[in-house]
């Protein structure tokens, strides 16, 4: 009948519609923000690292024994400090590591595990990122070569594995082989944004398979 005032369940279904576009837009807006940031910081970090490690500058290291320099000279750096150019060309990818693995840090791009170590040194060296600035790395496939650059050499690793895990896992750093490894982490499915809880993780081994 005109004029009559709709009944109580359409009135929450319109109330819930509304409130269900409002969060979307609220997400949206986060997301967007997010990826500004980081695209922003990825911008300043890429200018400082180009400047300050010219590629024309950095060698082809060697992982047959531990680099003296990365050992003796070079400190590992302080959380957020920029350490090292990661890429992966088969997927486009092309990052800035700064040191910590912090939601902070990750807001960035990607972090390197201040547990862990750094090329050359003969250990398992693991990189995080952000599920939302990590969607490339599902075309990331066995054979494809990840790059890391850090002052004092480049290094190229080769994936072996792919493998999905629990959040809570542990044994992903905790019970890595013994030698060089390199294992890049983002929270799983990608989409999940913070309420991920599972880990998708890819294990590379020093180009030639030496350690």
């Amino acid at each position: 009948m005109a004029g009559r005032d709709p009944s109580p369940r359409r009135r929450w279904l319109h109330r819930a519609s509304w409130a269900c576009l409002g969060l979307g837009v609220l997400l949206f807006g986060y997301v967007g923000v997010l990826v500004g940031y980081q695209n922003f910081q990825q911008g300043r970090l890429s200018s400082d690292w180009a400047k300050q490690h010219p590629a024309a500058s950095i060698h082809t290291g060697s992982f047959g024994t531990a680099d003296a320099v990365s050992l003796h000279i070079v400190p590992h750096m302080a959380a957020g400090e920029p350490v090292a150019r990661i890429s992966i060309p088969s997927v486009g990818y092309v990052g800035i590591v700064t040191e910590g693995d912090d939601r902070g840090v990750l807001s960035s791009g990607p972090g390197h595990d201040i547990e862990t170590g750094y090329p050359s040194e003969g250990r398992d060296i693991v990189i995080a990122n952000h599920n939302g600035f990590s969607f490339s790395w599902t075309d990331i496939k066995n054979g494809a070569e990840m790059v890391v650059e850090m002052p004092y050499g480049r290094y190229t690793y080769t994936v072996v594995s792919r493998r999905i895990v629990d959040g809570t896992d542990n044994a992903v750093i905790n019970s890595a082989p013994p030698g060089e490894r390199l294992q890049l982490i983002t929270c799983w499915p990608l989409w999940a944004g913070a309420l991920a809880t599972q880990r998708l993780v890819y294990d590379a081994v020093p180009a030639g398979g030496t350690s």
